[in-house]
C-alpha cells in the first residue's frame, strides 16, 4: 500500500511529494487533486478538506450530482483511475486497472500553470505529459512517465527540510555524517536504512551548525546538509585518506623506501570507500534496487500460479514450503533475505576481483533486480547469457546496459512487461552518482 503525505490538502504519494513540493516552490502554483483512492488515511486527509475519492465522484455522477463535486465530464470508473495509481488503459499502456508506480499518480493543476509546471517537472527529470492532450475537460492533468525517479537530496530539503522527529534515509545519512564528525558515539546505531531524528542527532547537528558558523536551529536544510556532506562525505573522506597516505608517504621516503604512487592511489581509494561505508567490502541492495524489483514484481499476501505452473507468493518467492499468508512487512524480509543469500554473491563477483566493474549503487542496484528475474547465473555468461557476460568481461557499463535490454522473451505474451523492466534496470544502471 502506497505511502501518503498531504499537500496542499491532497494525499499525494510520498515517492512523489518531493518533486510536487519542489514544482510549488518553483511555480508558486499547487495541485487541486493528486491520489484519490479509498485508503484509511488517504480519506481523512480528503475529507479534512472537502474532497472526494474517486469512488465517491463516480457515485456523485451517477446521481446527477457531479456539479456540486466540481467534475469535468464523466470520471473514470474506480480502479481505472492514475489518480489511484491504476492504470485507465489510456495514459499509460498495458491492461486497465494496472498498478502504476507512485511516480505516475494522475495530478490535476490549475489550467493556467499546467504549461508551468510541466516544464519544471521535466527539469526534474519526471518525463511529463498530459495524457489526454489539452481537452476541455482534461486539460489540467498531468502524469509522469518516470519510475523510481529520484529528487537530488539538496532540492528536497529545500522543500522539505529534516525535522525533530523526522524518520527517513536522508536522517540516517545525516546519522552517519555525524558519527565521522564526532559528534555522534562511534557506537550510536546508524545500521539501519531509516533513521529517526531525534534529540541525540538534534543536538549533534545543533553543535555542528555552532562550529561552522551556521543558523543554529536544529533543522537540516540544505545548507547544513551541504556542509556536513562537504566535510564528512565520500570526497572528505578521500580528502583525509589522501592527507594520511601523504604523511605515509614521506615517511617512507624518509626510511629509503618509497612508496608506489599506483599502490597509495589504490590504497588512498579503499581507505575512502572503508571510511565512507562504514562497512568495507560488504555491498548491499539499496532502496532504489528495492523499490525497482518491488514495483514489477508486486505483493501478493497469498499463493497463485505465477502462469508458468510455478505457486508465488510475496514479492517474487517461490521456494517451498510457501507460506499461507504473507504481509507485506514479512515478504520485504523475506526478499531482503533471499536476495543476500542467493543473489547478491553473483552480482558481488561482479565488482569484486582483478577485473571488476568500477562500483556504483545504483549499478549494484540494477544489476540485482536483473538476476532477481533471470536467476544468478545470468551474470556469468553462460549458455543464453553470452552477450551480457561478455559486456561484463570487458567493464563496458554501456554495452552492459544494451546487453540488459536483449532479455525480454520476445514473442512471448511477457514480452512488454519484461521490456519495461529491462529499461528500467538499464536506466538505473546508466544513472550518473550524484556528488
Amino acid at each position: 500500500m502506497p505511502r501518503f503525505v498531504e499537500i496542499a490538502g491532497c494525499p499525494c504519494p510520498a515517492e512523489l511529494a518531493p518533486f510536487v513540493r519542489e514544482v510549488m516552490r518553483r511555480t508558486g502554483s499547487a495541485p487541486v487533486t493528486i491520489y484519490r483512492g479509498s485508503e484509511p488515511d488517504a480519506l481523512a486527509i480528503l475529507h479534512a478538506h472537502g474532497k472526494h475519492s474517486q469512488a465517491e465522484l463516480v457515485a456523485l455522477a451517477a446521481a446527477g450530482r457531479g456539479a456540486e463535486a466540481g467534475i469535468k465530464g464523466t470520471p473514470n470508473p474506480a480502479g481505472q483511475s492514475t489518480h489511484e495509481l491504476c492504470s485507465d488503459g489510456r495514459a499509460f499502456p498495458g491492461p486497465v486497472g494496472r498498478r502504476l508506480d507512485p511516480m505516475q499518480c494522475g495530478m490535476d493543476w490549475p489550467d493556467g500553470d499546467v504549461p508551468r509546471v510541466i516544464a519544471e517537472l521535466a527539469k526534474l527529470g519526471c518525463e511529463p505529459f498530459r495524457p489526454y492532450g489539452a481537452s476541455a475537460n482534461e486539460s489540467q492533468h498531468i502524469c509522469c512517465r518516470a519510475e523510481g525517479a529520484r529528487l537530488s537530496i539538496l532540492a528536497r530539503l529545500r522543500s522539505d527540510p529534516i525535522n525533530p522527529g523526522d524518520r527517513s534515509e536522508a536522517v540516517r545519512t545525516v546519522q552517519v555524517y555525524l558519527v565521522r564528525a564526532r559528534l555522534l558515539p562511534q557506537d550510536f546505531d546508524v545500521a539501519e536504512r531509516v533513521g529517526t531524528y531525534g534529540p541525540k542527532v538534534v543536538a549533534a547537528v545543533k553543535e555542528f551548525q555552532r562550529r561552522h558558523r551556521l543558523e543554529v536551529d536544529g533543522i537540516v536544510g540544505p545548507k547544513t546538509f551541504a556542509a556536513l556532506r562537504r566535510r564528512f562525505g565520500w570526497r572528505g573522506s578521500v580528502m583525509r585518506a589522501r592527507a594520511a597516505e601523504r604523511g605515509a608517504g614521506a615517511a617512507g621516503d624518509r626510511d629509503g623506501a618509497p612508496v608506489a604512487s599506483t599502490a597509495r592511489r589504490a590504497r588512498t581509494r579503499a581507505a575512502a570507500r572503508a571510511a565512507a561505508d562504514g562497512h568495507p567490502g560488504k555491498m548491499r541492495i539499496g532502496p532504489a534496487g528495492l523499490h525497482l524489483i518491488k514495483s514489477f514484481e508486486g505483493f501478493r499476501e497469498r499463493p497463485y500460479d505465477d502462469g508458468r505452473g510455478v505457486m508465488t507468493i510475496g514479492y517474487g518467492e517461490t521456494r517451498k514450503p510457501l507460506p499461507r499468508r504473507l504481509t507485506e512487512p514479512q515478504a520485504a524480509r523475506l526478499l531482503a533475505q533471499r536476495l543476500d543469500r542467493d543473489y547478491e554473491p553473483a552480482v558481488r563477483a561482479v565488482f569484486n576481483g582483478p577485473n571488476a566493474l568500477p562500483f556504483t549503487q545504483h549499478r549494484y542496484d540494477a544489476l540485482c533486480s536483473f538476476v532477481y528475474n533471470l536467476g544468478p547465473n545470468a551474470l556469468k555468461g553462460g549458455s543464453g547469457f553470452e552477450t551480457i557476460g561478455r559486456a561484463i568481461r570487458a567493464r563496458d557499463p554501456r554495452a552492459i546496459a544494451r546487453a540488459m535490454l536483449l532479455y525480454c522473451n520476445p514473442g512471448t505474451s511477457v514480452h512488454d512487461g519484461l521490456l519495461r523492466r529491462r529499461k528500467a534496470e538499464a536506466a538505473l544502471f546508466r544513472k550518473r552518482v550524484a556528488r
